[in-house]
Order: structure tokens, then sequence, then C-alpha cells
């Protein structure tokens, strides 16, 4: 069986917090991943279950969400910078 990440993007998540809860209870996915989140939205998460992984909009232009990168590194959760093409700033790269 392959390994798959459910992601929660946001507040009200793409698939919702109780069902990736429930998905990674049952072994059905590796993980929970994170998208577009606060530091106390990714607090609130990992306080209730294993998360892998945030994705964020990070670049040299925003760095808003440098505090959700250092609580990712304490944690040990994978950190992926976004730069989204909707926001998008030459200082990107």
């Amino acid at each position: 069986m392959s390994a798959h990440v459910a992601v929660v993007a946001g507040a009200g998540g793409a698939l919702g917090q109780a069902t990736a809860l429930t998905l990674a209870a049952s072994g059905l996915t590796a993980g929970v991943g994170l998208s577009n989140v606060s530091l106390d939205q990714l607090r609130h998460a990992a306080a209730g279950t294993g998360i892998v992984c945030v994705q964020n909009l990070f670049h040299l232009a925003d760095r808003r969400s440098a505090p959700v990168l250092q609580e990712c590194l304490s944690r040990g959760i994978a950190f992926v910078p976004s730069c989204s093409t909707s926001t998008w700033d030459p200082r990107c790269g």
C-alpha cells in the first residue's frame, strides 16, 4: 500500500481536520499535512495528531510565516515554502 498524506488547507480545510484525523487514525494516510496555517492553527492541529508537513507562503519578500517555520523546526515537521503566482513578487526568484 502506498503512503499518502491527507492535506488540510487553512482553518476550514479542504479536507477538514476531523476527516484528516480519521484517515490518519485508520492508517489510510502516512500523516497529515497543513497548508496556509497560522502558528495557533499549527499548534492546535499538532496537539491532536502527527503533522508531517506544512506549506505556507514564504519567500524573500514575504516572511510572515517565520514563526510557523520556527515551530516546524522545533517539532521536526517539514516546512515547504511557497511563492504563489497570484501573489508573485520578482524577489521570489
